[in-house]
């Protein structure tokens, strides 16, 4: 994904198994929280609708989208009946995951604040084992989709490709014999001539 490494797990010469973690890759650009509103209220809200997000500990309004509104209801510690709504934020640079927010949408407010999390987050692991031969970024280096983290090497793996390239040889060479013993099946002329004499039938 694109975003940011907050964590590394491995260093140049470390040993790693297949699943190991690599990194934890974050897109910080988009905020996601989940504000509980009045089961009623909520009945009126829609996906796609706009939504002001106040931070707690500011006071800053930031503009939201609607992307979900849950299917069932709860008892939130109040005692009041209500279901979560789902709010997409464009993080503007300075909000971070655990910042508590409150949430108006139309002429309906939440009955709680809640905390943001970020939308896009991945623990990159690894898909084979072997020996870190290097590291290609760090921890706070920005990666795009694709980008290469760690390259590792592995003496097992080398010698299973060679060993399967052998294999793969014989199979190639193993065909070329059983296409030519094909071949030797099917009786040819070696003269152009008359038959004159037939001595077996199919």
């Amino acid at each position: 994904i694109n975003g940011v490494i907050t964590e590394l797990y491995v260093s140049k010469g470390d040993n790693v198994g297949n699943g190991a973690k690599i990194a934890d890759v974050v897109d910080k650009n988009t905020l996601v929280i989940s504000i509980p509103f009045g089961a009623d209220d909520a009945k009126n809200i829609a996906s796609g609708q706009n939504a002001e997000v106040t931070l707690s500990n500011s006071l800053s309004v930031l503009n939201g989208t609607v992307k979900n509104v849950g299917t069932g209801t709860y008892i939130n510690d109040y005692g009041v009946e209500v279901t979560n709504v789902e709010i997409h934020v464009a993080n503007p640079g300075g909000v971070s995951a655990g910042t508590q927010a409150t949430a108006t949408i139309d002429t309906y407010a939440c009955y709680d604040s809640a905390s943001f999390e970020y939308l896009n987050t991945k623990t990159i692991v690894s898909k084979a084992s072997g020996e870190v031969l290097s590291v290609n970024l760090k921890k706070g280096d920005a990666v795009t989709a694709g980008s290469v983290i760690v390259q590792l090497k592995s003496e097992n793996t080398e010698k299973s490709i060679k060993e399967a390239q052998i294999s793969l040889d014989d199979a190639k060479s193993a065909l070329e014999q059983l296409m030519e013993s094909k071949d030797d099946a099917t009786i040819r002329s070696e003269i152009s001539g008359k038959v004159i004499q037939k001595n077996i039938k199919a």
